[in-house]
């Protein structure tokens, strides 16, 4: 009489086989969204969040005003974004430096500290800007494109 379990084997290794292809399958056509810079991530959640307005915003002057204020936040993401990097790479080059003062790398640390504050009150002014410029239910609905916008910027 065969073992019970070598009668199991053909099916085991399909089932297994079949996982491995789709596991692999998966892998292949998701890891396409794995390339996305943050600078294409947060620009197109703030084209999702441009596109949304005329869907959730009904009154025109409101929904012109929201929009003015995403082309700010745009603007100031990005510039965001080119303070962040640039702070980076001078500041790995500086410390690649042998002979770098502490002094040194605190002045670079204190002026990127310095723009970014300045940037996060503009960011926070047009955070206002669009709540200001929607209901509580229109809000609900853009929130998310914002939320998503500000957490690549950071990336």
């Amino acid at each position: 009489m065969p073992d019970s379990r070598s009668s199991c084997r053909p099916a085991y290794r399909a089932a297994s086989r079949f996982g491995a292809m789709a596991l692999v399958l998966g892998l292949a056509t998701g890891c396409s969204a794995w390339h996305h810079t943050p600078e294409q991530k947060m620009a197109h959640e703030l084209q999702a969040l441009q596109q949304a307005v005329p869907k959730h915003v009904t009154d025109p002057a409101r929904a012109a005003r929201l929009s003015e204020a995403i082309r700010g936040l745009d603007t100031d993401l990005t510039e965001f974004r080119r303070e962040f990097t640039a702070m980076r790479e001078d500041l790995r080059a500086a410390n690649a430096r042998p002979d770098v003062t502490r002094a040194e790398l605190e002045q670079l640390i204190d002026g990127y500290d310095t723009r970014r504050k300045a940037l996060r009150t503009r960011v926070l002014a047009r955070h206002a800007e669009m709540i200001a410029a929607t209901t509580a239910d229109e809000w609900s609905a853009l929130a998310k494109h914002e939320r998503k916008a500000l957490s690549a910027a950071m990336e």
